[in-house]
């Protein structure tokens, strides 16, 4: 029984919430903690020196805090949405590109491009109050 806590505090040292190390993996992971976690990663640390990435990266988020993002969050009917619009467009386009070069087509000034084609069936289901050119540049802007 008394070897059991001894391995707990071992991985709890080294993979729990305030593990220097295991806080070492997730910035490298490209995970960096909140401000409490921060907090409590220093209260928690505060008899050993702090290594220098922690140093490192304390300071960055003391020069640059994150911003909140201005505006009003996109409802789930607007990501639902948006993310159909764009399955349906890439689908689209894949399809007429793939017509484009199964028929020979060299561009006909009566058939307009793939992409184009695309953006228009997009309209037409998705966005019907917007312009073919305004769907591209939607779709463009939330990838």
């Amino acid at each position: 029984m008394g070897d059991n806590g001894i391995i707990f505090d071992l991985i709890r040292a080294e993979f729990g919430p305030t593990s220097l190390s295991n806080w070492k993996r997730k910035l490298d992971a490209g995970t960096p903690p909140s401000l409490s976690q921060l907090a409590d990663l220093i209260e928690a640390n505060s008899d050993q020196t702090m290594p220098s990435w922690l140093i490192d990266h304390l300071s960055d988020r003391l020069r640059n805090p994150e911003k909140k993002k201005k505006g009003r969050p996109p409802s789930k009917l607007d990501t639902i949405r948006s993310t159909f619009a764009r399955y349906l467009y890439e689908m689209m386009l894949e399809q007429f590109q793939n017509e484009v070069k199964s028929q020979s087509i060299s561009k006909k000034e009566d058939l307009p491009s793939p992409h184009e084609r695309a953006a228009q069936v997009v309209k037409k289901s998705v966005y019907p109050e917007k312009s073919w050119r305004a769907v591209l540049n939607l779709l463009s802007s939330r990838k």
